[in-house]
């Protein structure tokens, strides 16, 4: 990025070169994969499937909603308000991309406490992740332990996703780990649009505010039904 940041352009073209071969490889191996299946196709998913995934999925849209706020306008705001030019966000986001490793640590947490408490409190960071940063996007401080907490947040909202999937859809878990990022996806979308029309870059509290509220809506489902209604719990396959 600091290579780039004089070549804006430069380092664009070249994420897209990056992006374009993770495709191809991609799709190569998933191909070779599919050819030694059965027919050559995935099993597909019933209704029974989708009813169980209806709360995660649900739960994945105000997820990525919420995250919205920190991926979409964080730089943004960040060099509206400060004085440290493109470096500080730069810097803020190389602690972003590597506090993110912490998340791989998710797993741990659904074995060490639940699938529901997990979820419940790092969704929640995630969410107040944004308030600061909102907040203080200006205090380099405030900036940067906000960047590192959802940088750890997200990659483990992310993996308890897939620790989801498995529960609520053991027998298609690659097809409803896939439905489920592809809903948190949707609700970045969502999010970075309805925060596109309240966001006020020279006070971007409010705005980041009204966008943590997702958060605490993605955790409401787990507190207030059973874990086996939610599909946290591990169904026979």
């Amino acid at each position: 990025m600091f290579a780039t940041v004089s070549q804006w352009r430069l380092g664009w073209a070249t994420i897209a070169l990056a992006a374009a071969a993770a495709a191809v490889s991609t799709l190569v191996t998933d191909r070779s994969q599919a050819e030694n299946t059965s027919g050559g196709r995935s099993p597909s998913m019933s209704r029974s499937h989708w009813r169980a995934l209806a709360w995660p999925f649900a739960a994945a849209i105000l997820a990525g909603a919420s995250s919205a706020g920190i991926w979409t306008f964080g730089r943004t705001i960040m060099a509206e308000t400060s004085g440290g030019g493109e470096v500080y966000s730069v810097i803020a986001w190389m602690l972003l991309g590597g506090f993110g490793v912490l998340g791989l640590g998710a797993g741990h947490a659904v074995h060490a406490l639940s699938l529901r408490t997990s979820w419940s409190s790092i969704t929640f960071a995630m969410g107040a992740a944004t308030v600061v940063l909102g907040s203080a996007p200006g205090s380099m401080a405030a900036a940067y332990v906000s960047a590192a907490a959802f940088g750890a947040t997200y990659t483990a909202v992310s993996g308890l996703l897939i620790v989801w999937a498995e529960r609520a859809v053991p027998d298609r878990a690659a097809t409803g780990t896939a439905a489920l990022f592809i809903a948190l996806a949707v609700g970045q979308a969502a999010g970075s649009a309805i925060l596109g029309l309240l966001l006020d870059p020279a006070s971007p509290a409010p705005a980041f505010i009204v966008v943590s509220i997702f958060a605490v809506l993605a955790i409401l489902p787990t507190l207030l039904r059973s874990e086996a209604g939610l599909g946290l719990t591990h169904r026979a396959e």
